[in-house]
């Protein structure tokens, strides 16, 4: 769940939504994400939408077998984790990873549908979906490499271990959608 009034780790692909139009820096998408951030920053939502439907829940259920699973597999320890990572430079920007492993490795973790699950143990299909809050965990705390980890117990195979390296491209990229992004958060603040 993301932290109020802040662009974190599931709001990342949203704010990097660009217009249909070559003129519209941002898309339909991104400027939804940022009006809700405006009246979350000014505290104007009373209570937090905290819709959860089946998939979701899965997920819930299952994280803590998956880390459980992912260290037995790997031989790793996963630390910090759940906890909120600030970004160290804008006050505005954090994420909330899986896990910490080791010095230099975040953890992302899924729970997907089966047939999801199968194309991430045969393609790693879901990297490309969560490009941005990989890497966006990477901007936020710094360090080379995310594991990204699909888990199925409904699967022999049940555990999914890809590692996505940093792309300080993309990474770049992010930084300055984002600086561009506080701009329009920052209009809708004003509106109010």
């Amino acid at each position: 769940m993301p932290q109020q009034g802040k662009i974190s780790g599931s709001r990342f692909k949203a704010m990097m939504t660009s217009g249909r139009k070559k003129d519209e820096v941002f898309g339909a998408t991104a400027l939804t994400l940022a009006k809700r951030i405006a009246f979350e920053r000014l505290d104007l939502i009373l209570e937090e939408d905290n819709f959860v439907n089946s998939a979701m829940q899965w997920g819930i259920d299952h994280e803590d077998e998956a880390i459980a699973t992912f260290e037995q597999q790997e031989f790793v320890i996963v630390h910090s984790q759940q906890v909120w990572q600030q970004h160290p430079e804008y006050e505005n920007v954090g994420v909330t990873p899986d896990g910490l492993v080791g010095e230099d490795a975040v953890l992302e973790v899924k729970c997907p549908n089966t047939d999801n699950h199968i194309d991430n143990l045969l393609f790693g299909a879901q990297i490309e979906t969560y490009k941005y809050q990989l890497q966006g965990s990477l901007w936020v705390t710094g360090r080379k490499k995310c594991y990204f980890v699909s888990y199925d117990p409904r699967v022999k195979r049940s555990l999914s271990v890809d590692i996505v390296m940093r792309d300080d491209e993309m990474i770049a990229e992010m930084q300055e959608r984002y600086l561009a992004f506080e701009t329009e958060i920052q209009k809708f603040v004003e509106m109010l």
